[in-house]
């Protein structure tokens, strides 16, 4: 008894697995009853059928069978699917077939049919290919299907027919990879396909918001030659004040020069350089424009020097480690750059 409750219960499953898919896509569509559209497309398919056109009659059987089910019409669905080699859908339309005869009145023609239903469904029942889909966890939110329709809990572990060729089983869950598998099923055989579930590679994270932000560099490289380079601003001031040197020596050559001409005009107007006189009014303007001349151009020499020179200081002298002064000197020999401190 416990074994013919079994195989009730594995034949409810296998029928339910195999129907699942065309009953869910006929819950949102179902097209409205039609019994007399229904019986025009089945006398139109049994001509096609008589005529040997299954191309046009098995469509034609579909509809009509969407439009007033019977099993007279369910008979010849399954008999469309076994002749295109769908045992599995043709022995679960036929199922569908008995069901259907079960419910309707009359008691010749319905023994008549139960007769050809059975006998139907006896012959290819030898001929049905069974998968067996096994999942070695279940999961939250775990999915299964095999050619893209949904395979339900229950009828997993169980030899569920299938029609023969290559049947796609896809297995996903949440947090988990999916997995895919294909597995080719001859007529008359059975197959079995166990596949684990394992969890999906959590990506590393783009940034770790625990991470330290190295401090910014404050002091400046160490040169190749182990002393320290000098700072930015420091070399800033030194590029300047050789600039300015060389800008004072610029000026002291050019009023140097100036000076030297007008030296010339006071010889020219035969100016005594002992007593200091001279011929003319132009000759005494020329030797005062000759000694301020010559006064400007000492003092930006001694000016440019005195600054190119501290510029220069500042870029070969480390920091730190020495005392250099840089100025003007002037005593009874002339005027110079004195350099003093200590290294």
């Amino acid at each position: 008894m416990e074994i013919a409750v079994r195989m009730q219960v594995r034949r409810g499953l296998a029928i339910c697995s195999l129907l699942l898919s065309s009953v869910a896509g006929a819950a949102n569509a179902q097209p409205a009853r039609d019994p007399a559209a229904a019986e025009g497309l089945f006398r139109d398919a049994i001509k096609a059928l008589d005529a040997g056109d299954w191309a046009a009659a098995c469509p034609k059987f579909s509809a009509s069978m969407e439009l007033d089910p019977s099993p007279g019409t369910s008979i010849n669905v399954a008999r469309c699917h076994e002749h295109d080699g769908k045992l599995a859908k043709a022995w679960a339309e036929y199922q569908r077939a008995k069901v259907l005869n079960q419910e309707t009145a009359g008691t010749q023609r319905k023994q008549e049919l139960a007769i050809y239903i059975d006998k139907q469904i006896a012959v290819l029942e030898p001929r049905l290919p069974r998968l067996r889909i096994r999942v070695s966890a279940r999961p939250e939110g775990l999915h299964v299907e095999r050619d893209g329709q949904p395979v339900p809990a229950g009828a997993l572990g169980e030899p569920v027919p299938v029609d023969p060729g290559t049947r796609v089983v896809t297995v996903g869950a949440p947090g988990h990879r999916t997995e895919r598998r294909e597995v080719a099923v001859a007529e008359g055989q059975s197959a079995d396909v166990t596949i684990e579930l394992a969890l999906e590679a959590t990506p590393p994270p783009t940034t770790n918001p625990t991470a330290t932000v190295a401090p910014r560099r404050t002091t400046p490289p160490a040169r190749s030659d182990g002393e320290e380079a000098p700072s930015s601003g420091r070399r800033t001031l030194a590029f300047g004040l050789i600039g300015a040197g060389v800008v004072g020596l610029g000026i002291g050559a050019v009023t140097g020069g100036l000076a030297i001409g007008k030296n010339s005009d006071v010889i020219d107007d035969g100016c005594d350089a002992k007593t200091r006189t001279c011929g003319s009014q132009a000759g005494i303007d020329a030797a005062r424009a000759g000694r301020t001349l010559a006064t400007v151009s000492t003092v930006a020499f001694v000016a440019g020097a005195a600054l190119g020179g501290a510029g220069v200081v500042l870029l070969l002298v480390r920091p730190g480690s020495s005392t250099v002064a840089v100025g003007p000197s002037v005593s009874h020999a002339g005027v110079g750059i004195r350099v003093g401190g200590s290294l």
